[in-house]
């Protein structure tokens, strides 16, 4: 069971009297002795709770954080840690990871060209649209775990883009890194990172909702809090777990928009001469040897089993996108931080779906259907060509 500071500090005193007059009930009685000793233990355990209520303080100083996106008026990009990205802030910080020296005019910029595109008919649809939701707890779960995968995959890609060692062959990392091979390709690049990110990456961020003390304490029933420093029990992360699991059917919804805007995938790596050919539209000649959504639900399926056996499999502190404060187990976004391996079930997820949407039953075709390699794509550079439509940072 967890405890509250108050009950923290009552047993703290509690323990320092019972400590004092165990140790003294053979002293005579000298009022001098006794006031000298007492004074010192009190001055030990007003030390000891007045530590503990500052840092009680200092958590909450910074106030609540809204997590709930459709609320958030986000007309400029914003780096507010009292809310989560809203839609101005994804299409920003995408836009300026699509900047960033070691991504520009390669095939890492592939994914993240489809991922502003996809964030922002997406982002539409969150707030009364196809993916939204009425109950509030399932959309903020959502809420925070779009937050937590679309800040991770900028600063994953960003940090990975450059000289990095990678010690496994599963994650965004390890991904990126392929991207940097010769063999690499516009097309080949998109759905292998989308393999990756639809499992091992959302399997994760997931886990970091189920993690994050802050988010639970603040908007969740007290079965799910867990107060700074407190040692809370499996209980806690089996409430949670709980909650999680209702949020599935809004989470289904998200299988229907992936196969509904493959075509916008497509026509925006055409755009950005990502893609070469104009004989047939690519998105046409694409569109119909992706999987369908029932292939995306069981893709994302297997990653929401794998996540809650994961939350139950690893502690906070081996999550890469957790930090302590105040007591707490909070989502950080301020450095990157790689897996030294993926928990197993997330790796044979993710294995599954790199099988299926990047295996060699369909890369060897993206050649053909205008994929660029590496070489053409730095030699083209799309980013300054007045014909491309590469998307570029405001001013």
């Amino acid at each position: 069971m967890q405890q509250s500071h108050l009950e923290l500090i009552s047993q703290r005193i509690i323990l320092f009297f019972f400590l004092f007059m165990e140790n003294h009930k053979h002293v005579v009685f000298r009022p001098h002795y006794f006031e000298g000793s007492m004074l010192y233990l009190l001055k030990l355990a007003l030390i000891g709770c007045i530590g503990l209520l500052a840092n009680t303080v200092l958590a909450a100083e910074s106030g609540p954080i809204n997590y709930d996106f459709c609320t958030i008026d986000d007309v400029a990009p914003t780096a507010d840690a009292q809310q989560i990205w809203g839609a101005a802030s994804v299409q920003h910080y995408g836009r300026r990871l699509l900047a960033n020296p070691a991504v520009i005019d390669s095939p890492r910029a592939a994914y993240p060209l489809a991922y502003v595109a996809l964030t922002h008919e997406r982002d539409v649809q969150r707030c009364g649209g196809t993916l939204g939701s009425n109950d509030r707890s399932d959309r903020l779960i959502g809420d925070l775990l779009a937050d937590v995968m679309s800040r991770w995959l900028m600063l994953s890609v960003a940090t990975c883009a450059g000289p990095v060692h990678v010690l496994d062959d599963s994650g965004l990392c390890a991904a990126v890194q392929r991207q940097k091979l010769a063999s690499a390709d516009s097309l080949k690049a998109t759905v292998d990172m989308t393999a990756v990110y639809l499992t091992s990456h959302m399997g994760m961020a997931l886990v970091a909702v189920a993690f994050d003390d802050a988010f639970w304490n603040q908007e969740y029933d007290v079965s799910t809090h867990c107060e700074p420093y407190a040692r809370c029990g499996r209980d806690v992360l089996e409430a949670r777990l709980v909650v999680i699991r209702r949020y599935k059917e809004l989470y289904d919804k998200n299988n229907a928009f992936l196969a509904t805007n493959l075509p916008t995938v497509i026509d925006t790596l055409r755009s950005a001469c990502y893609l070469a050919g104009n004989a047939i539209p690519a998105g046409a000649r694409l569109a119909a040897l992706f999987p369908t959504g029932e292939v995306f639900g069981n893709i994302r399926d297997q990653t929401f089993a794998a996540a809650l056996t994961t939350a139950r499999t690893i502690i906070p502190a081996e999550h890469p996108m957790i930090t302590r404060e105040g007591g707490l187990n909070v989502v950080q976004y301020g450095s990157f931080r790689a897996f030294k391996v993926n928990p197993q079930a997330l790796r044979a997820a993710e294995a599954n779906a790199r099988g299926i949407l990047a295996g060699d039953a369909l890369t060897w075709l993206f050649k053909p259907f205008g994929s660029l390699s590496g070489r053409a794509l730095e030699a083209n550079k799309p980013s300054l060509s007045g014909s491309c439509d590469y998307p570029q940072l405001a001013n």
